[in-house]
């Protein structure tokens, strides 16, 4: 059985909803409150101002997200097919990342410096996809699908070509999605096999 939300978390997920649809100049409190159903001076017993409400609705988005990760690979046991779970996770969730990461850097001007401060850096924003990737990798040398490599670096260079990817593939037509799919994992798993 699913645990009761919490008021701040219902805030917190109509922030992200709002904000995705309108931006951040133009959502206002009042349309967060009426998105999640609630008064508009109860966002205000939960955040100071928009500014903040932001913030935490960009941690929380965050928190879930990667949640949401360690679930879909939870349900996969060996190396390639948690590499295709990687990948497809963004066409799964139609766009939401490239779009929600272009809404954070349309904001990140326009915020309050004290704000600002409650965002994370972007390594520590990184750090999670990291981490994933580290897992997979591991386990694809134990697997022996991959040999012996520097598992941090390999990492870090995956979770990185996986971003590009993500929004090459939302500028692109989905149909040939599978087909993009292959040769980005072509180009992951053989690189780009230089010539002497």
């Amino acid at each position: 059985m699913a645990r009761p939300k919490n008021k701040e978390n219902i805030i917190l997920e109509a922030a992200v909803r709002v904000f995705l649809e309108k931006g951040f100049s133009a959502t206002t409190i009042q349309d967060v409150a009426s998105a999640a159903g609630i008064a508009k001076g109860t966002i205000y017993d939960y955040f100071k101002d928009k500014d903040e409400l932001f913030i935490a609705a960009f941690k929380y988005q965050k928190c879930q997200a990667k949640e949401e990760i360690v679930e879909i690979l939870k349900q996969h046991d060996n190396f390639l097919d948690k590499v295709n779970a990687m990948l497809d996770f963004p066409i799964q969730s139609k766009g939401f990342f490239p779009k929600w990461m272009e809404i954070v850097r349309n904001a990140v001007p326009v915020l309050k410096e004290s704000a600002l401060a409650g965002l994370p850096h972007p390594s520590a924003m990184h750090q999670d996809g990291i981490e994933v990737w580290s897992e997979i990798i591991q386990l694809g040398i134990q697997e022996g699908k991959i040999p012996e490599v520097d598992v941090a670096f390999m990492a870090t260079c995956a979770f990185f070509l996986t971003i590009s990817f993500d929004h090459f593939i939302f500028d692109h037509d989905p149909l040939h999605y599978q087909q993009e799919k292959e040769m980005f994992l072509d180009f992951l798993f053989h690189g780009m096999r230089l010539k002497a």
